[in-house]
């Protein structure tokens, strides 16, 4: 059987949805920190939202995290077909390229407008891009100096996919198969498949300090990703979250609605000591996962499945993660000078992003050969 043929006997569909649906989530949630009180961005309105504050501190958590968790997951039927040096060399084409491609048109245009928003600078566009390749400080600097900007996501998955290679071959193949088993074992009690990932994660934090990166660390982010190549390696774990995501869902909603409404910090709380530990801590991390278990099974659920615009979306979906922040600060820089209220602003830009982003793809990526390497995509299959 040919590599393709088994990835499609293999592939889990509620995977490929649950991924399209969270890089979509980026729209409104990219859109939002134009509003947003606590942090700066590239683009900026003068009048702020503490509405769509609480929406970015209820997404924030599980957003990324949720990322990783399904790349570790499309990482074990990757290594169905392929050895540990093709993987990697895939790795290398599908993710370095379109890293270092972005750094130079994709992310300088989000560093000029954050100059021209951030700053009293008024330099050129080509002084600005000398200045973002000669000045290097705080990598998630709004103020045009270097930055990866979103494709940090990209870097990291490229150096967790190199880090992991070596132990994902031997949990498929190898002596590593019996931490699945155990793992696998364990889901059959109930509540296991959230106690047993959660409690990594409060460990991982309890000796890394949390990061200001998505509200979570880098061993984090391993650490997620490596549970999601473990999430899909056994029908007991998806039967497990078959079975508990509802509650899971629920709970996790939960939490993060509560780390909402208890915005804008634990330094305002009568106790920052203990609330710190409850809201930003066990909240988080045991929330968080909660609500990709939830997720997870919500789309196993009901979107195990094709459907007619299966195909597009999964090929669009990278070169759209890719694209929609840059279209988004571009056309957050002229909305915002308007006079229109917040809600306006927010739907305007929202929506127009969503529309040029796949325009852009239509246009200038999807259809040339020499385009969609630079933005990790497959050549095109020639038709007969």
């Amino acid at each position: 059987m040919d590599g393709r043929a088994l990835e499609a006997k293999t592939r889990r569909y509620d995977i490929d949805w649950l991924r399209i649906a969270a890089v979509l989530l980026l729209i409104p949630f990219h859109t939002a920190r134009v509003f947003n009180v606590a942090e700066q961005f590239y683009a900026k309105n003068e009048r702020l939202s503490t509405v769509l504050q609480r929406f970015i501190v209820f997404v924030a958590p599980w957003h990324m995290s949720l990322l990783f968790v399904l790349a570790g997951a499309a990482s074990w039927f990757a290594l169905g077909y392929r050895s540990g040096g093709r993987y990697a060399g895939e790795r290398l084409r599908r993710l370095l390229a379109p890293f270092l491609f972005g750094l130079v048109v994709i992310i300088p245009p989000q560093a000029y407008v954050g100059m021209l928003t951030n700053t009293t600078q008024d330099r050129t566009w080509w002084a600005q891009f000398e200045y973002f390749w000669t000045h290097w400080g705080d990598p998630q600097s709004y103020a045009g100096m270097w930055t990866p900007g979103h494709l940090w996501f990209i870097l990291f998955l490229f150096v967790y996919a190199l880090l992991a290679v070596g132990l994902f071959v031997w949990m498929r193949r190898g002596g590593g198969r019996c931490a699945i088993d155990w793992f696998a074992a364990a889901c059959r009690v109930p509540g296991m498949v959230i106690v047993v990932p959660a409690v990594l994660l409060l460990a991982q934090q309890a000796l890394v300090p949390m990061d200001d990166l998505s509200g979570q660390t880098p061993v984090g982010f391993f650490l997620l990703f490596v549970i999601g190549f473990m999430m899909v390696a056994d029908e007991r774990i998806t039967a497990a979250v078959d079975r508990q995501w509802r509650w899971a869902l629920a709970l996790g909603i939960a939490a993060m609605a509560a780390r909402a409404v208890l915005w804008p910090g634990y330094e305002d709380y009568p106790d920052p000591g203990w609330q710190d530990t409850v809201v930003n801590w066990l909240a988080y991390q045991v929330g968080l996962w909660m609500v990709i278990v939830g997720l997870m099974g919500l789309f196993h659920r009901y979107a195990d499945r094709k459907g007619s615009a299966y195909a597009y979306a999964t090929e669009a979906a990278y070169p759209f993660y890719i694209l929609h922040q840059t279209v988004i600060v571009l056309i957050a820089y002229v909305v915002v000078q308007w006079g229109a209220g917040i809600p306006v602003k927010f739907t305007l830009i929202a929506a127009t992003s969503f529309a040029l982003t796949i325009a852009v793809y239509e246009v200038a990526v999807r259809r040339w050969g020499v385009v969609r390497p630079l933005f990790g995509m497959k050549p095109r299959r020639r038709t007969p």
